[in-house]
């Protein structure tokens, strides 16, 4: 991330009357696919406010504009082109309908929560706002959700390296090695959330034996249908 923020400091600096303009364009092509880690964009409008390059008080709010926009860019796509694109040959035979109707089930169950959690992982954000509107996740949740997330780390990024700019080598450090912790925990969680669902489907579908009492409440109904 070292390079990737050197090289965003040296370059968005040089438009020194247009710079919030072009940091909200690279945030929205970031937010829709290109790959420029979200978090040197961020952490490099908060250095260039602590080198007065810009101002902070209105970084923030450009630096969210631009978040939420390349999210919702991505999120537009996937509504717009998402369908169109799983019935192309080439891709129709790793999305079956019954691979896309588990997706629908899982992202009318739990869509709000992934919208929110994705947004900490570069990557799995994209694909997983791209999904959400080709499964017509509704756009009030998914702006919610995005938003209260990009809430949650923009300023804060922006902020710390604001604050912390004559130290801006062991904020880069710190936040390289939060971000594989984090990656870390979300990979944990995940295999704990599949693993979790596959044993409870597993014990709801486990048959019933010769022998076996009868599940709870069957004999009640059975002896009153004798009588």
């Amino acid at each position: 991330m070292d390079s990737v923020f050197d090289w965003l400091v040296g370059h968005i600096g040089e438009f020194r009357h247009f710079t919030y303009v072009v940091t909200y364009l690279i945030l929205v092509i970031s937010g829709a696919g290109l790959p420029i880690p979200e978090e040197a964009v961020l952490l490099s409008s908060g250095y260039l406010a602590y080198e007065g390059v810009t101002d902070i008080r209105i970084t923030i709010p450009v630096v969210l504009l631009g978040m939420i926009s390349g999210d919702l860019v991505t999120y537009f796509i996937g509504r717009k082109a998402g369908h169109g694109l799983f019935r192309h040959p080439l891709l129709r035979w790793a999305m079956t309908e019954e691979r896309l109707e588990r997706i629908r089930r899982y992202y009318a169950k739990y869509g709000k929560k992934t919208v929110f959690f994705s947004r900490y992982v570069a990557g799995i954000r994209q694909a997983s706002y791209f999904m959400a509107g080709a499964m017509r996740v509704p756009l009030k949740d998914f702006l919610m959700m995005e938003m209260l997330a990009a809430f949650s780390t923009g300023p804060i990024s922006i902020y710390v390296a604001y604050r912390l700019g004559a130290h801006i080598d062991h904020v880069l450090e710190f936040f390289g090695r939060a971000r594989v912790v984090l990656l870390a925990a979300i990979v944990v969680g995940l295999v704990v959330f599949v693993a979790w669902h596959y044993l409870r489907a597993r014990n709801h579908t486990k048959p019933i034996a010769i022998g076996d009492p009868p599940p709870k409440g069957e004999g009640k109904d059975q002896s009153v249908k004798n009588g």
